[in-house]
């Protein structure tokens, strides 16, 4: 009777085990969470901030400035493959062409989207800086 129920929990644990498994691989590959950095590319003080804010729903990274202040058009860098769900989900709630990113392959790199904001960020951000989410 004993070895009956030990038998049982040990199936029912190796039962739960693998549908726990299952489901995490399910949603691994339904889901590649990206990890975005958000730059300041046009100089407005504090740009890359405010915009993180409205990107609450996002995995935002990291905030700073781009290396200059002169790009005139907004640009994404990612570094994951090109028909990844969350970038296309990302570029369409901001209304990015998804045609525009630019892909980077390096391999083992902690930010998958860089998002560097150009002057015509407000393309993307209409209510510019002024509205909190």
């Amino acid at each position: 009777m004993l070895t009956q129920k030990r038998n049982l929990i040990i199936f029912i644990l190796l039962a739960l085990g693998t549908v726990i498994l299952s489901s995490y691989f399910y949603i691994k590959k339904n889901r590649d969470p990206l990890s975005i950095e958000i730059q300041n590319g046009c100089g407005e003080p504090g740009l890359a901030a405010q915009i993180a804010q409205k990107l609450y729903k996002w995995d935002v990274f990291a905030v700073g400035n781009a290396d200059r202040y002169d790009f005139e058009k907004t640009v994404i860098i990612a570094r994951c493959k090109k028909n990844n769900r969350e970038l296309k989900r990302f570029c369409a709630e901001i209304g990015y062409d998804p045609q525009k990113v630019i892909y980077h392959k390096q391999e083992n790199h902690h930010i998958v989207v860089t998002l560097i904001l150009g002057k015509d960020y407000r393309n993307y951000f209409p209510q510019g800086t002024s509205e909190t989410p």
